[in-house]
């Protein structure tokens, strides 16, 4: 392992890589999990404004838990 960080095909992960990699990961859980948390709420509400409500408020609480994470992120780089 230490040969293939020398000639350069291993790199090791800095805490950068790895607040990159668990932030993508939350992304992706948030909005995988929107599916099934906004189908049996929207198909029981035939208005459809209610629904578009439901589901961008949703969406802004995803993006905000983000923003948060991102924040934070910042925060500990200062320390740094």
């Amino acid at each position: 392992m230490e040969y293939e960080e020398k000639i350069g095909k291993l790199i090791p992960k800095t805490a950068h890589q790895r607040e990159a990699y668990d932030t993508a990961k939350m992304l992706r859980d948030n909005l995988l999990s929107l599916p099934s948390k906004l189908a049996p709420i929207v198909s029981a509400e035939s208005n459809e404004q209610k629904n578009f409500e439901t589901i961008r408020k949703e969406v802004k609480r995803v993006i905000r838990e983000i923003q948060r994470r991102m924040v934070d992120i910042g925060r500990s780089e200062k320390l740094l």
